[in-house]
């Protein structure tokens, strides 16, 4: 994707109209561990998330 304004992430990490919104979103993320090029980058941010739980047993 060539576009900066074309992935969501934009509307987070990178939007110059509300800047305050901006700086605690980036804050948070830095906080578990990624980097400020990482969360401004031309790259989609993508998470998982597991619902399901390890350690319960079924059956």
């Amino acid at each position: 994707m060539t576009a900066r304004s074309r992935l969501p992430s934009r509307a987070r990490f990178d939007n110059r109209g509300n800047p305050d919104m901006t700086v605690l979103c980036i804050e948070r993320h830095l906080n578990f561990g990624l980097s400020l090029e990482e969360l401004q980058s031309d790259r989609p941010i993508i998470g998982i998330a597991q619902s399901g739980s390890d350690l319960s047993l079924s059956g």
